[in-house]
């Protein structure tokens, strides 16, 4: 068993209060605070049809910042990609946010194992939907006794857009970003999860991304071997990616960090002509600052 799964299992379905939402990462997942740990989690027992996935996440989003109680069995167990089903309840609400979705028609009622009473209560929320003709369920009519929803495959969850989540990190990353910052670009758009606020992302363990300053701003040997090392990271990271966009940003950033140290090489080595491991220093930078410029496509 994955280690949060055996932190999960350690409650089995227990309803202690363990943390607040930290994001809505898709209509059926999310981050929640657990035990002081950033977990991630997946509704159990529900299905969110491809028509509804805005308006359930968006839906999610009310809950987004408020104290969760998590509870997971083992026969709910995880998806393909090894995320627990949980059920989450907020405060002292009896309904789960799993039995919210499916009363309000935006998902459907997908058992799993036993349940237990959570199978009646979501087969009684999918009947009350369908009566009432919500969200999926308009323009059909109401069945004299509720179905048992058949297995179908499950839609891929949607990642929040940044209008709605304004913060965003990759789930292993230790920076946040504004969801519209040109930096997010270079990052794993699978692995992205959203945040409410700077607060939500703080409390998910994150720290607020800074951009390094232009090492020209500096003038002695430690600011121009700090921008040597800056542009020889970049450099680095830009040569992991194909010949995309992405990777041509990351080399014009290498380009002005190594230019910026070059100019402070230069000044030094200018006072010092007889300095061989300054010079060497300077050579080194040089020679990366030209490869980084040769390696960015001219548009």
């Amino acid at each position: 068993m994955r280690p949060f799964l055996a932190l999960l299992a350690a409650t089995a379905l227990a309803a202690a209060e363990h943390g607040e939402i930290l994001a809505i990462l898709g209509p059926d997942r999310l981050a929640v605070q657990y035990y002081q740990l950033p977990v991630v989690v997946r509704l159990a027992e529900i299905e969110i049809p491809a028509e509804s996935t805005d308006a359930a996440q968006a839906k999610l989003g009310e809950a987004a910042g408020k104290k969760s109680n998590v509870a997971w069995a083992q026969d709910l167990g995880a998806d393909d990609g090894g995320t627990p089903r949980v059920y989450i309840t907020l405060g002292s609400d009896a309904k789960s946010l799993n039995e919210t979705l499916v009363e309000a028609g935006l998902a459907r009622a997908k058992p799993l194992g036993q349940g237990g009473r959570n199978r009646e209560r979501l087969a009684a929320a999918e009947a009350k939907a369908r009566k009432q003709k919500l969200g999926v369920w308009a323009g059909t009519a109401a069945p004299t006794t509720p179905p048992v929803a058949a297995p179908t495959t499950p839609v891929a969850a949607k990642p929040t857009t940044a209008a709605k989540a304004p913060f965003c990190a990759e789930v292993d990353g230790k920076n946040y970003y504004p969801s519209d910052a040109p930096e997010v670009n270079r990052l794993n758009a699978k692995r992205l999860v959203y945040y409410t606020s700077e607060t939500a992302a703080k409390k998910a363990g994150k720290q607020a991304w800074q951009p390094a300053a232009p090492s020209s701003a500096g003038s002695t040997l430690e600011d121009a071997r700090a921008g040597f090392q800056r542009g020889k990271a970049l450099v680095t990271e830009a040569a992991g990616f194909g010949p995309t966009p992405e990777r041509d940003k990351l080399y014009e950033r290498a380009f002005l960090e190594l230019s910026g140290a070059m100019q402070i090489f230069s000044r030094l080595a200018d006072a010092k002509p007889d300095d061989e491991a300054l010079g060497e220093e300077m050579r080194q930078c040089m020679q990366m600052r030209y490869g980084a410029m040769k390696s960015k496509r001219v548009k």
